[in-house]
């Protein structure tokens, strides 16, 4: 028996296409789908979080003076993750606004290695700003630590006369 060459382009197509299958092999993978059982190895999102110093807790009271003048004292407690010694001494800020927020005061703070920060002020010093008007007034401090990152800001608490 002789074989004749076939003359069909459409049924060499079919015969080499079913060889694979035909031969007991099979047939080549196809690129084009990715398969479903990958594992997603792209790296996480590894950027450092940001650490940012707190105020735990901030007041201002005023102390009356017998000969002098009254004077506004400010305290607060602050921390910082990476420790209280790492607060920024001399980068704290009071400001003091009217309550409908034009600024009156600006002033730096003192912090100690432990987070305890203040600053005190002459009543009769910054117009505006004294005793009697204190409880009507918006205080607010930040502080930094030496990384120069700020805390959030922290709303005073008026205790009054102390």
């Amino acid at each position: 028996m002789s074989l004749r060459p076939v003359s069909k382009p459409g049924i060499l197509a079919v015969v080499l296409l079913s060889l694979p299958v035909a031969c007991g092999g099979e047939s080549p993978p196809d690129d084009s789908d990715p398969p479903d059982d990958t594992i997603d190895t792209a790296p996480e999102d590894t950027a450092p979080e940001q650490v940012v110093p707190t105020i735990e807790s901030c007041t201002w009271q005023c102390s009356e003076g017998s000969s002098s003048p009254d004077s506004l004292l400010v305290q607060l407690e602050a921390d910082d993750p990476q420790g209280a010694d790492t607060i920024d001494s001399m980068a704290g800020e009071l400001t003091v606004s009217t309550a409908e927020g034009a600024e009156l005061l600006l002033l730096s703070l003192v912090c100690d290695d432990e987070g305890d920060c203040f600053t005190s002020f002459n009543a009769d010093d910054y117009t505006g700003v004294d005793c009697a008007a204190a409880p009507g007034l918006v205080a607010e401090v930040v502080v930094v630590d030496q990384d120069a990152n700020r805390s959030e800001a922290c709303v005073l608490s008026w205790l009054g006369y102390g």
